[in-house]
């Protein structure tokens, strides 16, 4: 910038340690997942995104939210019976409309889209 090589990183840490050291404030976690495939002959783009923060009501944060809801969800299932017993991969373990229908009655704001390529 004006002839000055900048790292990306150190602006980063520069700009957000002050926010990062204060003690008051409360987690947030973006997540973003990108999937492209074919769907009737046509490339699409699928896209889920959750934006979630602490939880003032339980205090839980948005972190452990995001981390300990999902294994929850997939521990829940087992003890239901939903899922065989065995070794699975957490991802394939349940399918994912499934998966989301629980994080959706756990109060996670997922947003969708869908995008022809």
């Amino acid at each position: 910038m004006n002839g000055t090589e900048i790292v990306p990183r150190d602006l980063f840490c520069q700009l957000m340690e002050p926010y990062l050291l204060d003690p008051n404030d409360r987690d947030l976690v973006i997540t973003r997942a990108t999937a492209w495939g074919t769907r009737g002959g046509k490339k699409v783009k699928l896209q889920a995104e959750i934006l979630d923060y602490h939880d003032e009501a339980t205090g839980f944060t948005a972190m452990e939210r995001l981390t300990g809801f999902s294994t929850a969800i997939v521990a829940a299932e087992i003890g239901n019976g939903g899922i065989a017993p065995g070794c699975h991969a957490y991802e394939s373990a349940m399918t994912g409309k499934r998966f989301v229908e629980e994080v959706l009655k756990r109060g996670f704001d997922v947003k969708f889209s869908e995008e022809e390529q």
